[in-house]
């Protein structure tokens, strides 16, 4: 008879989970303490303590149940869900079950969202040093200060710590590279899919998406557009054609004269006068409860690409990027050459995009250098401790061995970092800021690519062809700094993730400063409730119709239940994660090369 009792590993990561999620609680407690003068109001969050307290002991009466257990880790049951009993068999004896792999990805989602609620004491702190306390001397002011930075310090030593751990756990054992091996097959399969779509044996009997030209925009925002009307071709298992680009809509224009086609077989001729055409909305003013909008998965692929992959929609939105922005040999030549300079020492280079100019104050907000710098510097002191780290469990081994690999030694000699920053921008004078106030780090990029960024030289030639080495070149740093209110930003956190030899899953290899990834063109996409909250009549498995993540801890969410005269409100963010809808792609009944 099978035990019931599930494995030390997976109960040690429950209760990470249970513990990082009274973290930021306890710090916001504690914050709002030594704060009441400024008016924080923390009360209610304070109150969730001690509900999160009861949590614990009922979630270790779960632990005795395997099954239990099992429907804890897996957060959606309806038909559009994975059933995590059901283990893929042709990978389940060289890797995790989806729920190891689930509940890692959540876990490490956690440490981030501590680090984000982190900087409401880093606020609290630096607040202090501004007030007038009349009736507080000097000493306990002081006092105040020390203790808040200490707590600030400590806090987040231990976070980075237990995030180095918590990768080491997807590393052992081999089971990294099996992830790696993993989804390199799964974006095999799916080029092959896209290729074997878009290129049909005979173009005039085949149907097609279409997509006609109504808004020009910047090289991101067309990539999107593009990703979407692929999407929904792939879907329905047409062709997408793009209709014939008038000369005015330049980036379009840019893309069919740089990019490879879509199709190597058929084109806008074949289109013509045919009824059946499906034509592609444009992104924005598409049709809000469609099917076909983005964050839909194809079902046969979802259950694989959930236990491999933390986000699998931004992981399928790369794939979908790159097949798009197949450069030809002229782009792909400067693409190559940015690329060689950027990695020619072999240290870690951090991509900082900076927007500026025609959004701001429109669609985003205007951040200092600094406060990107603040994230740049929090990565390389991280890499440094990992480092550190390694060299420490390395130099174990050695001593127990006897012998020290190659790996080891370069852990060992690497604990001190070259810091490098690749720097894009549309404003001249951040490089001139950077040169200035940050003369320790290396400074990659180019200042001339920021001046042809200008607004009178946008939609160059010239100006498109360094937008796209910039995206690029971004995409294939270590980590990316930047808003993903940018259509460029979302984009090259986008190929981030096509590179699984380098980085496997680069899901968390990003900050953005203003909103989430999801915020944007993806903002269709819905939540679930993972950790039920009584205060705000939330329960465990509710859908969250609205969610906006505010990077400090906190979402503003709007409930499915809620009446349409509801107001959204805050909730901590550690309690929603992004539902993952599928779709059967018609791609099956095209002779399918893989099927």
């Amino acid at each position: 008879m099978k035990s019931n009792n599930i494995p030390k590993h997976e109960s040690t990561l429950l209760l990470i989970v249970i513990w990082s999620s009274l973290l930021p609680l306890i710090i916001l407690c504690l914050s709002d303490y030594f704060t009441k003068k400024i008016k924080i109001e923390t009360d209610s969050m304070c109150e969730n303590v001690v509900t999160s307290l009861s949590n614990i002991i009922r979630v270790r009466n779960l632990l005795s149940d395997c099954n239990s257990y099992r429907c804890l880790s897996a957060d959606i049951r309806n038909n559009n869900s994975i059933n995590c009993n059901k283990i893929n068999q042709s990978t389940h004896n060289i890797s995790m079950g989806i729920s190891h792999e689930l509940l890692r990805h959540r876990v490490v989602n956690y440490i981030h969202e501590i680090r984000h609620t982190l900087t409401i004491l880093h606020d609290t702190i630096t607040r202090l040093h501004g007030l007038n306390h009349t009736h507080l001397n000097a000493e306990n002011i002081s006092s105040i200060q020390t203790t808040l930075i200490h707590f600030e310090k400590h806090t987040q030593e231990i976070t980075t710590h237990l995030e180095i751990n918590l990768k080491a756990l997807g590393q052992l054992d081999g089971f990294s590279r099996n992830r790696v091996i993993g989804l390199n097959k799964l974006a095999h399969r799916l080029q092959k899919r896209i290729h074997h779509i878009q290129n049909p044996p005979d173009c005039k009997a085949a149907e097609y998406v279409t997509f006609d030209f109504t808004n020009n925009c910047g090289v991101g925002c067309t990539v999107h557009q593009t990703i979407f009307c692929l999407q929904l071709a792939l879907e329905t298992g047409r062709v997408l054609i793009l209709n014939k680009i008038p000369a005015e809509y330049a980036t379009f224009k840019w893309l069919e004269v740089n990019m490879l086609p879509l199709s190597d077989k058929c084109n806008h001729n074949d289109v013509d006068n045919k009824l059946d055409n499906m034509r592609c909305p444009y992104i924005r003013y598409g049709f809000p409860n469609h099917k076909w909008m983005p964050h839909v998965l194809p079902r046969d692929m979802a259950e694989e690409l959930a236990r491999l992959h933390e986000t699998p929609f931004v992981w399928f939105a790369g794939q979908l990027a790159a097949y798009i922005l197949r450069p030809k040999p002229q782009l792909a030549q400067h693409i190559n050459e940015t690329l060689k300079r950027l990695k020619s020492d072999g240290h870690p280079v951090v991509g900082v995009h900076v927007r500026r100019t025609d959004k701001i104050n429109k669609e985003a907000t205007a951040y200092t250098l600094s406060e990107y710098m603040n994230h740049v510097q929090n990565f390389f002191d991280s890499r440094s401790t990992t480092l550190q780290t390694m060299a420490r469990i390395n130099n174990m081994n050695k001593d127990q061995h006897g012998s020290s690999s190659e790996e080891t030694m370069s852990a060992e000699s690497l604990v001190e970092t070259t810091r490098s920053v690749y720097l894009s921008t549309d404003e001249p004078e951040v490089f001139n800021e950077f040169t200035s106030s940050y003369p320790q780090y290396i400074l990659c990029g180019n200042s001339s690519k920021s001046m042809s960024a200008s607004l009178d030289k946008r939609y160059t030639s010239a100006s498109l062809d360094n937008a796209i080495v910039d995206i690029v070149a971004l995409s294939m740093t270590d980590y990316l700094v930047c808003t993903f209110s940018s259509n460029m930003c979302r984009l090259a956190y986008e190929l981030m993730q096509v590179r699984h030899d380098e980085v496997g899953d680069a899901t968390q290899l990003s900050h953005s400063l203003d909103i989430g990834y999801h915020n944007e063109d993806y903002s269709r996409l819905k939540y679930d409730v993972i950790i039920s909250d009584g205060e705000r009549h939330l329960n465990y498995g509710d859908k969250i119709e609205s969610f906006i993540n505010r990077w400090r801890g906190s979402a503003t969410v709007m409930p499915t239940h809620s009446p349409p005269q509801s107001n959204s409100f805050l909730a901590p963010a550690y309690k929603f994660r992004p539902q993952m809808k599928m779709s059967e792609f018609l791609w099956f009944d095209a002779d399918d090369p893989d099927e």
